[in-house]
């Protein structure tokens, strides 16, 4: 069904085959399998444990050791400090790969429209009306910039929708969240406090920054253009992992969200954007979503836009 297009960050999949899922799937657009270094640090891709010889030496236990005496190590076996040297450097090389890849993301949600930031938008209410195939909802939703992020936005079913189908709240809500917010955690939805990585394109067009999997089996990596856009994003849960391509459109130095296209499940999405009416803040007027034969058209009416420093 079509409100359940979104994935479900918390699915109660378990296990490690979501990172091979996720790699292989960018693969396929052109990711390549190892991280590589920050520029400026003067390192190459990360090595592994055995090509980086963190590992201790290896003394074969059948070795003729006398009694009373020490072994040594293996000629040409790392001493303790050249391990604890090398780890120090993979340390910062990751450290240096972390900030790297976090700056290209917080680059990217610079470039995107953002209301609040880029109109000063303040608070705001629209009246929303959706048309799931042949079935209509109506809903209100609220912004106030005052509150914490994620909070900022909330969203009501109108007492004239009794029952509301599984699924359509939510979306709602999400769509809501951009026209308020702006398209940055519509695309950038999943960035934990753990370390990223970031891997080249196989083009080397592209930067992949790929978060990991943070107390739940998800995955996301986020595909970077030389501009700094998001333009593709693999999200990986077990036992599927789904891929989604945006298009962007300048406006007035900033960049608006036009389509969301997740190819393999079939879904597309078309958004619509108008400023009448609204104190010249750019808000989204119309989301269309295509998932086969089924449609999932949104409309939004505002009815109050409150602009001004804070």
């Amino acid at each position: 069904m079509i409100g359940e297009m979104v994935t479900d960050a918390l699915r109660s999949a378990r296990g490690v085959a979501s990172f091979v899922l996720i790699a292989l799937a960018l693969a396929s657009l052109g990711a390549c399998s190892k991280p590589t270094a920050a520029p400026g640090t003067g390192a190459g891709p990360h090595p592994s444990a055995a090509e980086a010889g963190t590992d201790g030496p290896n003394i074969d236990s059948n070795d003729d050791v006398e009694a009373g005496t020490t072994a040594s190590p293996r000629k040409g076996a790392p001493s303790p400090t050249d391990v604890a040297k090398q780890k120090a450097l993979n340390a910062e090389k990751f450290r240096a790969m972390n900030e790297y890849g976090r700056g290209l993301l917080g680059s990217f949600r610079k470039r995107v429209y953002s209301p609040s930031r880029d109109a000063e938008l303040r608070s705001g209410t629209a009246q929303i009306a959706v048309r799931i195939d042949e079935s209509d909802y109506a809903f209100s939703a609220t912004f106030d910039a005052s509150l914490p992020e994620g909070e900022r936005v909330t969203v009501e079913s109108a007492p004239v929708n009794g029952e509301v189908r599984r699924g359509v709240e939510r979306q709602v809500r999400r769509l809501a969240a951009l026209s308020f917010s702006g398209p940055y955690r519509e695309v950038v939805h999943y960035l934990p406090p753990t370390p990223v990585l970031v891997s080249p394109s196989r083009d080397k067009k592209h930067r992949v920054v790929t978060a990991q999997p943070h107390k739940h089996d998800l995955q996301v990596s986020y595909s970077v253009d030389e501009r700094d856009m998001v333009m593709i994003r693999g999200t990986s849960v077990r036992p599927q992992a789904d891929i989604v391509h945006f298009m962007w459109e300048p406006w007035r130095g900033r960049q608006l969200l036009r389509s969301a296209v997740a190819k393999d499940a079939g879904a597309h999405t078309e958004y619509e954007y108008d400023d009448k009416d609204t104190h010249g803040v750019v808000l989204l007027k119309r989301a269309t979503l295509r998932d086969g034969e089924h449609s999932f058209d949104v409309t939004f009416r505002y009815e109050s836009v409150e602009v001004g420093k804070r």
